[in-house]
């Protein structure tokens, strides 16, 4: 299994209008992988520092007419409430672009791409998938009967089809529970794959030293 997998899907819909990333390579966190249009948004951003320009020299004028007694307190905290709600509008626009550019969660590699630029998307397209295989988990079971000989730190060795390697992992996460039906107990290991040589998905033959003799 990879150690952390995600499809990557927009918060907004919108046309894709640029693409960042090559399929099937490294990334970053918070590298910018796909770009969704944000004019809608941006226009109205503009609209908005417009409208509170204007709202900012309309509360200093009424504070300064409050400070001589020329309006009422009520009427200086319209004028305050306007510019506050106006820079609330403005906050949620930066949110909203801020979910139009779609970022990766983690170091990793991007998948096969499933939109092109110009593609329209909605908050249910899956964009990509993003995995990170540095390290790998390899899931396996063993039975109940050695319960008491499977512990967090032991070490396992494995083999994957396409390679003659004898790979190396380590136990590191062992289920509270066993499973009712089977009567086995889940186990989870670590291997480093720097070398990305191990692919989630992948079969695999495990042997797991419980005991050793002295010769």
């Amino acid at each position: 299994m990879s150690n952390e997998e995600v499809s990557l899907q927009s918060q907004v819909a919108g046309i894709v209008s640029h693409i960042y990333f090559t399929e099937g390579t490294h990334v970053n966190k918070g590298d910018l992988l796909i770009k969704i249009d944000d004019s809608q948004f941006q226009a109205e951003l503009q609209k908005d520092e417009v409208a509170k320009q204007l709202a900012q020299i309309t509360e200093e004028r009424q504070k300064k007419l409050l400070a001589v007694n020329g309006i009422s307190q009520q009427d200086y905290d319209v004028a305050l409430n306007s510019l506050n709600s106006i820079i609330a509008d403005m906050k949620l626009l930066q949110i909203q672009i801020g979910y139009t550019e779609i970022r990766a969660p983690f170091d990793g590699i991007v998948g096969l791409r499933n939109v092109s630029e110009g593609s329209y998307v909605s908050t249910n397209t899956v964009l990509v998938d993003m995995v990170k295989i540095t390290p790998v988990k390899i899931d396996f079971y063993v039975p109940e009967k050695y319960l008491g000989e499977v512990q967090k730190g032991d070490s396992i060795s494995f083999t994957v089809g396409g390679y003659n390697n004898v790979f190396k992992g380590v136990i590191y996460a062992i289920d509270p529970k066993i499973d009712e039906t089977t009567r086995n107990l889940h186990v989870r290991a670590l291997a480093d794959n720097r070398d990305r040589k191990l692919l989630p998905g992948a079969f695999t033959n495990i042997t797991v030293q419980l005991s050793h003799i002295d010769s």
